[in-house]
């Protein structure tokens, strides 16, 4: 997995294969079911020219959505410097490594009329120079207004008061299916303002990415899945329906080979993360949820044996001295099975749940030890970065189970 800024390209493994014995008939069968009456040179030209009256409608809305969009799509180059190990000959231990310039294009999105841009964490993080280019070539400096790693969102500011913000989905009417616009800067092509268009659908909601990000503490759990193309720069970029409003941020780009064509990823606009956009606008950091475990799923025998319904409970693995859920009472071995009277399914939920909750709010905590349920009172914490360090340490699960909550 990697960032939607550095995907690969590809092709299906199973492209041209077929059932044995098959695919002849049933192509053969199929193309015979088809084919249409044979038509004169003046209808051929008709149907060649003329596309169907619903292709059309489709069209023109893909066309619509692009111009009224465009106003609020930026174009974003962000220059940092990386520290370069190969730059110096052998290096002591005592020697500074050389640093080198990395240019980094992105996209986003116009939020608020004065000056405030929504885009991904990851491009902008480290930047030393942030340059937005707008739909009409002009070009604007930027500085990080804030930024939350953990759900890579960062939001700047250019010294403009005139721009045209995005227009925000009812996320209740998000779906599987669902037809997407995404505009963004492809290889840096939208330097001159003209950001690239393409079309998708929703291909699934509510995807996990264990494991990508988790150097940088980033947590991508209930992630769109898109089947629009996206390209180095499109990270930060606008996802909308075709009612021209904003129902994602398109985020990273799962390949399993570098000939993978890959499947994209965005961040939705559904009211949690709409709670952490707001409080980034107030030049805030959001605060996180802490619970003090590391947890893993169960597999099918473990939950058979405990007795437990299908999809529900997971099973403490590091637990934090003096955290909330050692001071609860919880364990090692325990198995975590509802939280405030709703049922804890899979690590990532509990992340999810835990992380939204309130700092200070106590919540009840069911657990299971030796055939008997406990009902303790926790109190959650502020979750820390460093705080947790140690959790990643401990933690001795698959990489889907590794983040502390």
């Amino acid at each position: 997995m990697r960032p939607a800024w550095h995907p690969q390209r590809a092709k299906p493994a199973h492209a041209g294969r077929g059932l044995p014995g098959l695919p002849t008939v049933v192509v053969f069968l199929a193309s015979l079911l088809i084919t249409p009456r044979t038509l004169g040179n003046a209808e051929r030209a008709q149907a060649r020219d003329t596309p169907p009256p619903d292709a059309s409608a489709l069209e023109r809305a893909f066309q619509d959505v692009a111009r009224r969009v465009a106003p609020s799509v930026v174009g974003i180059r962000v220059q940092r410097l990386c520290l370069d190990p190969a730059g110096g000959q052998n290096p002591s231990a005592t020697t500074a490594l050389p640093e080198r310039r990395v240019i980094v294009n992105g996209s986003g999105v116009v939020i608020a009329p004065d000056g405030l841009i929504l885009t991904n964490q990851h491009v902008v993080q480290s930047a030393t120079e942030i340059r937005v280019t707008f739909h009409d070539g002009t070009v604007s400096q930027a500085e990080i207004l804030s930024a939350d790693p953990r759900s890579d969102l960062a939001v700047v500011k250019v010294p403009r008061s005139d721009l045209v913000p995005v227009r925000w989905c009812d996320w209740q009417s998000v779906t599987r299916g669902q037809w997407t616009v995404v505009v963004g800067n492809p290889f840096g092509l939208g330097s001159d303002g003209q950001l690239s268009v393409t079309v998708g659908v929703v291909a699934n909601l509510g995807r996990q990415l264990p494991g990508l990000g988790e150097a940088d503490d980033r947590f991508y759990y209930d992630m769109m899945q898109l089947t629009a193309p996206i390209n180095p720069g499109h990270s930060g970029g606008p996802v909308f329906n075709l009612r021209g409003e904003l129902i994602g941020l398109v985020t990273a780009m799962h390949t399993r080979t570098p000939a993978d064509e890959g499947v994209g990823f965005a961040i939705p606009m559904n009211p949690p993360i709409r709670r952490v956009i707001d409080t980034l606008c107030q030049g805030r950091p959001y605060e996180y949820g802490y619970l003090g475990v590391t947890v893993r799923s169960l597999s099918p025998e473990e939950r058979e044996a405990l007795g437990l319904p299908f999809g529900e409970g997971v099973i403490v693995q590091a637990i934090e001295p003096d955290g909330p859920a050692a001071r609860a009472g919880v364990a090692n071995g325990d198995v975590l099975c509802r939280l405030d009277g709703a049922s804890i399914s899979s690590p990532g939920q509990l992340a999810e749940r835990v992380g939204h909750m309130s700092i200070g709010q106590q919540a009840t905590l069911e657990y299971l030890r030796d055939g008997r349920v406990v009902a303790a009172q926790v109190t959650i914490a502020r979750r820390d970065p460093l705080r947790v360090s140690w959790l990643r340490r401990a933690n001795t699960a698959t990489r889907a189970d590794r983040s502390p909550r």
